[in-house]
């Protein structure tokens, strides 16, 4: 079963959800057949659902949730000179090099 599905909505309903809010839709799933010979012979295919009406049933504004003692290190973090070189180091760790592009 599938985690996600993509959903393609037009007009009004462009503006009514944002990415990360639970909805509830109304459309037609199709089958995505691609182009191309090769993508016709896999047997695969992505699906979508064209919406036609749209719930938002929950939003994802709150989730992530500051106590008082983590506003205070990062007001500590933003006092420091090195403040671009610590957040560099700590963003996608796994990815070494590329220190300028990070």
């Amino acid at each position: 079963l599938p985690r996600s599905v993509e959903l393609v909505l037009d007009h009004d309903l462009v503006d009514k959800v944002k990415p990360g809010d639970r909805v509830q839709c109304m459309g037609v799933y199709r089958a995505d057949t691609g182009t191309g010979a090769a993508q016709s012979t896999s047997g695969v295919f992505k699906t979508k659902v064209l919406c036609n009406h749209l719930d938002v049933i929950g939003t994802d504004v709150g989730a992530v949730r500051l106590h008082a003692e983590d506003v205070a290190q990062i007001k500590q973090l933003a006092k420091r000179p090195d403040v671009l070189e610590v957040l560099s180091r700590s963003f996608a760790p796994a990815v070494f090099g590329h220190a300028q592009i990070k």
